[in-house]
C-alpha cells in the first residue's frame, strides 16, 4: 500500500506571554509585568467614551490603530509590531472613561506592517451584535475581535467556540465596559464574531487580525 503524506502548518503561532487582567487603571495608565524580550506584537484593545484615544507606553513605542467603532462608547485596537520591551511597562491612554486590555504575544512575525484586514460595525445598546466577516491573508494570522459595551449595566458574554474571552465589564461611575475574544488562526478562513450573553448591550465592535 502507497503511503499517506500528511501537511501540518508549520506557522510560527502567536502566544500571549503578558496581559493585564481586570480593571487595573491608575491616572490613565495600567502597568503590565513579565514581559518577555523576544516579544514581537503588542495590541492595546480599548473601550472609550472617545473614538479615538491614543496609547503610549514606557518604551516610547508608537502605536499603530484601527478604525473605532461605536456609538457614544467605542472600541479600538491598537498595536506595535517588535515593539522595544523592559519587564514591566506602564502603557498610558488618553480617554476621559476607558477599559483596556493590553496583549503582549510572541511568535515570528513577516516585517512591518503586522496589521492585516479589519471589519466592524455601530449602534446603540444592541443585545446580540456581529462584528461582520474578515478574511485574512496568511496562516497564523492573530485574530482579536472587540466589542464595547456601554453605561447600562453588564451582564455575561457568551463563549465564542475556539476564541479565549476576556471580560471587563461596565463598572457604574468609572468605566465603559469591554469585552474581547482572541485566538491565532491555523489555517486561513473567513471570521465574523457575534457578541452576545445575558443583560449585554454592545454599542461597536470590531474584529482584526494581525499578520503571522
Amino acid at each position: 500500500m502507497g503511503k499517506r503524506l500528511l501537511l501540518y502548518n508549520t506557522t510560527p503561532q502567536y502566544t500571549l506571554v503578558a496581559s493585564n487582567t481586570g480593571h487595573s487603571l491608575t491616572n490613565g495608565s495600567v502597568v503590565v509585568t513579565g514581559i518577555p524580550s523576544n516579544t514581537t506584537l503588542i495590541v492595546v484593545v480599548i473601550g472609550s467614551g472617545s473614538a479615538a484615544p491614543a496609547f503610549t507606553d514606557s518604551s516610547s513605542n508608537l502605536y499603530s490603530y484601527s478604525t473605532a467603532y461605536g456609538s457614544g462608547v467605542y472600541t479600538r485596537q491598537g498595536y506595535i509590531v517588535n515593539p522595544v520591551t523592559t519587564s514591566s511597562m506602564t502603557f498610558n491612554i488618553t480617554a476621559s472613561a476607558w477599559s483596556v486590555w493590553v496583549g503582549c504575544f510572541t511568535g515570528s512575525t513577516i516585517p512591518t506592517p503586522s496589521f492585516d484586514v479589519q471589519n466592524g460595525n455601530n449602534s446603540t445598546n444592541q443585545a446580540t451584535f456581529s462584528t461582520g466577516a474578515i478574511t485574512p491573508t496568511l496562516n497564523g494570522d492573530l485574530i482579536i475581535a472587540s466589542a464595547a459595551t456601554g453605561t447600562l449595566p453588564s451582564g455575561t458574554p457568551a463563549a465564542v467556540t475556539g476564541y479565549t474571552l476576556v471580560n471587563l465589564p461596565f463598572l457604574a461611575g468609572s468605566w465603559q465596559g469591554l469585552v474581547l475574544y482572541y485566538k491565532t488562526q491555523q489555517y486561513i478562513q473567513t471570521e465574523n464574531v457575534t457578541f452576545t450573553g445575558t443583560t449585554m448591550h454592545y454599542t461597536g465592535c470590531m474584529i482584526a487580525s494581525y499578520k503571522n
